[in-house]
């Protein structure tokens, strides 16, 4: 009976978080969260990867101080009407690419943190509140699912800055690829970077991975770690 009381919590619980986290448009969350999006950028982007020359810094792209911040940002001094496209619905971010052997020129791209980021860490929160399980359980769930979580962010965020920049046909780029690598690039971008249905896939399989032996526990108490003990005992 408690099995059957959690499986029937646990889709009420999901939907409760879902509509909580995604479905609610909750600005003031969101645009921590872009915050924290670009904080993160600006971290792991500090230098490029294995190519030290080559550096990324994530800017507010709806910041009314955007043109100091990217007169910080640049080696160059913009000119004072200069502007880059503005913000949408979705895009919120810009990202400055500088490589070091070429100075003076960089590059600039608009992503989004909401699509980017924030879909699959909301859905991998939803699921890993809503499944039963211990707290303690449920702490290295979260520590491991979130740690997964940012590794697939850093690979989308690398699959656009080299397709749009760093390899791309660009002055700064820090690398030449073939028009082969770069269709691969493109290709592999649609899929992983541009498909929203990549975002929950990818949170629902961490979440899986992370709370399997629960989710086996739940599902399949006679077979669990807790029946195995029982049986040991026994």
């Amino acid at each position: 009976m408690l099995r059957l009381k959690q499986l029937v919590w646990f889709p009420i619980l999901l939907a409760l978080f879902c509509a909580l986290l995604i479905v609610i448009p909750w600005p003031g969350l969101q645009r921590g969260y872009a915050h924290a999006f670009r904080a993160f950028g600006n971290v792991v982007f500090a230098r490029f990867w294995i190519w030290p020359d080559g550096s990324v810094r994530f800017l507010d792209l709806r910041s009314e101080n955007l043109l100091s911040d990217l007169n910080a940002a640049t080696p160059l001094n913009l000119p004072a009407g200069f502007r880059p496209l503005p913000a949408t619905k979705v895009l919120d971010t810009l990202m400055v690419l500088k490589n070091r052997r070429t100075p003076g020129r960089f590059g600039l791209v608009r992503t989004s943190a909401r699509s980017l980021g924030y879909w699959t860490t909301a859905l991998f929160l939803a699921l890993a509140l809503s499944w039963p399980m211990s707290w303690r359980r449920r702490g290295w769930a979260l520590l491991w699912g979130l740690f997964l979580i940012h590794l697939f962010i850093a690979f989308r965020l690398t699959i656009t800055l080299v397709e749009t920049g760093f390899g791309a046909d660009k002055p700064y780029a820090l690398f030449d690829l073939s028009p082969f690598w770069l269709g691969v690039l493109s290709r592999t971008k649609e899929v992983a970077v541009h498909n929203p249905t990549v975002s929950f896939f990818v949170a629902g399989f961490v979440w899986l991975v992370v709370a399997l032996p629960d989710v086996i526990r739940v599902l399949f108490p006679e077979t669990g770690p807790d029946a195995q003990g029982k049986g040991r005992q026994s």
